[in-house]
Parts: C-alpha cells; structure tokens; sequence
C-alpha cells in the first residue's frame, strides 16, 4: 500500500470506539496490512492525572491533542493504516463546545486558533467515523465527557 490512511472513530464513552479499533486493527493484521493503532491518550492520562480542574481544562485540551496527534504521527512513520479511537479531533470538540463559557481574554485567542486548527487538522483523516451509544440511561459512565 502507498498511500497511507488514517481511520478515526468519534465518539463518547462507551460507544465503542476502543472494542471497534481492537477489532479493525486485529482483523486488517490478518489480512497482511500494514496497521498500527494510536490509542487514545486522554483516556490513559485522565486515570494517571485525574480530570483537569475547570480553569485548566481548555489548556488540558490542548495538552490532550497535542499527545494525540504525536501518537498519530509516530504511528504513520510504521505503518500504511492508523487506527485512532481518539482522533486529534476529538481533543478540540470540548473546548469548542464551551468556548461561549469562556471569560478569559487568553482563553478567547485559544478558542478562535482551535477553530482554525480544527478546519486544517480534519483534513488529516482518510476516514471518520461517529459512534454513538443509542441510550445514556447510565449517566455515571459519561465520566469526563458529555452526553451532547
């Protein structure tokens, strides 16, 4: 393969994303393809750090896109197809959600630079995938993320 792809699958918690990237990856493994999977980061982060305190959480984000997106380079210098179950684009949703919360000037900036980088950064994916869990009726699984 030539061209190389990268395959990321959005989601919130418990949506599948992680069992769906085990899978895909496993099977194109077999198939003799050269794959590789960058796993989520903030995920593996949130239980090493806990969740970021509110006003830190913008600059969490960007901390959590930038891990990512390294993830996915390195995976691109070793295989022909990533798998991402967090793509980088993932890391810019939240605080785009709540940038009109935002009363920082500092903050602001941020908040209009993720847009554009958002815009540039999902050029970046071969294929994206939303996944999205039918019912949210355990509320408590949500964890860090939100049901919107």
């Amino acid at each position: 393969m030539t061209n190389k792809q990268v395959i990321g699958l959005l989601g919130g918690p418990n949506t599948g994303k992680t069992e769906l990237a085990s899978s895909l990856y496993k099977n194109l493994s077999e198939q003799g393809l050269s794959v590789a999977w960058a796993r989520e980061f903030s995920s593996y982060d949130l239980s090493k750090n806990g969740k970021p305190i509110s006003e830190a959480s913008f600059y969490e984000q960007y901390r959590y896109s930038f891990y990512q997106m390294r993830a996915e380079e390195e995976a691109l210098k070793h295989a022909d197809i990533v798998i991402t179950d967090a793509p980088l684009l993932l890391g810019y949703v939240y605080p785009l959600i709540e940038k009109e919360k935002i009363s920082d000037r500092r903050q602001k900036i941020f908040a209009q630079e993720f847009e554009n980088l958002f815009r540039q950064d999902a050029a970046r994916y071969t294929n994206l995938y939303l996944l999205r869990k039918s019912n949210f009726s355990d509320k408590k699984s949500l964890n860090y993320h939100t049901e919107s």
